[in-house]
């Protein structure tokens, strides 16, 4: 039997081609009450769903890059794969690595070491020039916030790339 021990729930309401989240029943029923309403009157279908969701355990090894270099990795394919762009914080993007057509993160692949070196030489070769970061590591999440770079930063007193200061 499948536990759901650790699962967060919420409920979805989905209208047209629009999906609406809440914590809870009462919520999401609330903020979609016009849309349903609205729905009901055209005699269109609507869905409510009860989520259990599993939070995802395991990172793909992506490639970092400051975004000037964002092009010549883009250009790199290797057999039937390539890097897919997948978010760009202050002057660094994130890369994944999948086959070429593909465009769900879910099936990104761990770029593996011997390809990512020849993603190095190609983007030092096509840009003619090193881009100031580089790198292949686990997907650091929203913000590429990249703790062996960046805590460094912030323990001086300084703010790491993309973050942003409160006043």
């Amino acid at each position: 039997m499948v536990s759901l021990k650790g699962m967060k729930q919420r409920w979805s309401v989905e209208v047209g081609h629009g999906t609406t989240y809440g914590e809870t029943k009462a919520e999401v029923l609330e903020l979609c009450a016009s849309c349903i309403a609205e729905a009901e009157a055209k005699g269109q279908p609507w869905t409510l769903n009860h989520e259990w969701i599993k939070a995802r355990t395991s990172w793909p090894k992506v490639v970092i890059v400051s975004r000037t270099h964002n092009q010549f990795v883009e250009s790199f394919t290797f057999g039937k794969h390539k890097l897919h762009w997948i978010d760009s914080c202050g002057s660094r993007s994130v890369f994944w690595y999948g086959e070429i057509n593909e465009n769900d993160y879910d099936k990104a692949k761990d770029i593996p070491s011997s390809v990512y070196q020849l993603l190095v030489d190609h983007v030092i070769t096509q840009s003619k020039s090193q881009p100031e970061l580089m790198m292949r590591r686990d997907d650091p999440g929203l913000g590429i916030y990249i703790p062996e770079v960046d805590d460094k930063i912030a323990e001086a007193g300084g703010v790491p790339d993309g973050c942003i200061t409160v006043k």
